[in-house]
């Protein structure tokens, strides 16, 4: 777990992954889906891992209302990422 997206900790993240069973990084970040899993997979090169980015999606909404349902909309609500990265964990 990390406080901030920038700059990449990629000494943290080699800490963790080094510390579980599993090298499984899921990036949940307020910028565009994968802005940092060049930064994870850099950090990580010579291990083993999988990396899912989450985080805003290309396509542009053209419905307007308010923050919460702009997160759901993008998917990164509680619920849509707990379902998101389940999904990830299990394959």
């Amino acid at each position: 777990y990390a406080t901030t997206v920038r700059p990449f900790d990629g000494a943290a993240v080699r800490r963790a992954v080094a510390a579980g069973d599993a090298a499984d990084v899921v990036i949940v970040e307020p910028y565009l889906a994968g802005t940092s899993t060049a930064a994870a997979n850099d950090a990580l090169a010579d291990t083993a891992h999988r990396v899912l980015g989450l985080g805003v999606a290309r396509r542009e909404l053209r419905r307007y209302g308010q923050l919460h349902e702009h997160v759901a909309a993008q998917g990164l609500d509680p619920a849509s990422l707990r379902e998101r990265i389940a999904a990830f964990l299990r394959h």
